[in-house]
């Protein structure tokens, strides 16, 4: 298992760093803010030890490519939601060899995040961004009866 965390904060690194079982680290500015806690968890260290696992840190920018680079692929992720791509994104680049199935949990829809719906190409795909033009896209869905 590999841990997420903005750089600006990132407990469970900072846990992991210092060998105990849960730490509290320094607020510090993040636009990550559905995962950017100052507290992190014992049980969340104790998922990423015993897994062999380990803590990945990303600053703002990689979650904004990684959240960008999503949107272009039809899914509207908030920048927290983007973390695990970032990740992925980061390992890949820093030549670690991945191997095995590799899923990356997207936490949240693009409407928590107001910015991630402007200064992006426009998609080949509808993008709604109220419960209006979702109600009417669904309604269209083949199906929908």
């Amino acid at each position: 298992m590999i841990a997420c965390e903005p750089a600006a904060r990132a407990p469970l690194a900072a846990a992991l760093r210092d060998g105990l079982p849960a730490i509290s680290v320094p607020e510090a500015p993040t636009q990550a803010l559905s995962i950017g806690t100052t507290v992190g968890s014992y049980r969340g260290v104790l998922a990423i030890r015993s897994t062999n696992g380990r803590s990945i840190t990303l600053t703002d920018r990689q979650l904004h490519r990684a959240r960008d680079a999503l949107s272009r692929e039809g899914i509207w992720q908030e920048l927290s939601g983007a973390a695990g791509v970032a990740g992925l994104r980061e390992l890949v680049e820093q030549g670690e060899g991945i191997s095995g199935p590799v899923v990356c949990l997207a936490t949240s829809s693009g409407f928590k995040d107001a910015d991630s719906a402007t200064g992006h190409p426009e998609p080949s795909f509808p993008v709604v961004t109220c419960w209006a033009d979702i109600r009417r896209e669904l309604a269209r869905a083949p199906g929908s009866g």
